[in-house]
């Protein structure tokens, strides 16, 4: 489910519905800034290839935007108030949650998995910022979310 539908959904919104931001987040370590406008044309069209190939491009967004709180639903009840999703030591399933949630979360801008994880489901959230402050205290997400999980 993470891997197949979330995985789609998030992808319309992170990238095909923001294309010249994230182009943006792709070159950003180019020297010339304005290769983004460059590469967003074949960003997009990759994108959209992939996404009408997969089915998902055929939704409308409204749809798109149901099929992911729905996945996100379902995986906010498997986790309940564990804070792993199986166990009490992190597991496959928790890192595969944790790569697709902050992928999205800590991009440079604003689009709807943000919200959703801020508003929607707290657990998520929390479970991410766990991830991110246990396996990535030297990167900045890590530090970032260490401060952040404890007022959660």
């Amino acid at each position: 489910m993470i891997d197949g539908s979330f995985f789609n959904a998030n992808y319309v919104f992170k990238v095909r519905e923001h294309v010249l931001e994230m182009s943006e987040v792709v070159v950003e370590t180019l020297p010339t800034n304005f290769l983004k406008y460059l590469v967003a044309p074949i960003l997009y069209y990759k994108t959209k290839q992939r996404l009408d190939a997969e089915g998902t491009g055929h939704h409308s967004l409204e749809e798109v935007m149901t099929i992911m709180r729905a996945d996100l639903v379902a995986v906010d009840q498997i986790l309940g108030d564990k804070e792993y999703i199986v166990g009490n030591v992190p597991s496959l399933a928790d890192c595969t949650l944790f790569g697709h949630l902050a992928a999205g979360y800590y991009l440079p801008y604003d689009y709807p998995l943000k919200h959703m994880l801020d508003e929607e489901f707290p657990r998520l959230k929390r479970h991410m910022l766990r991830m991110a402050s246990s396996f990535y205290k030297d990167h900045a997400i890590g530090a970032k979310s260490s401060g952040d999980s404890a007022t959660m």
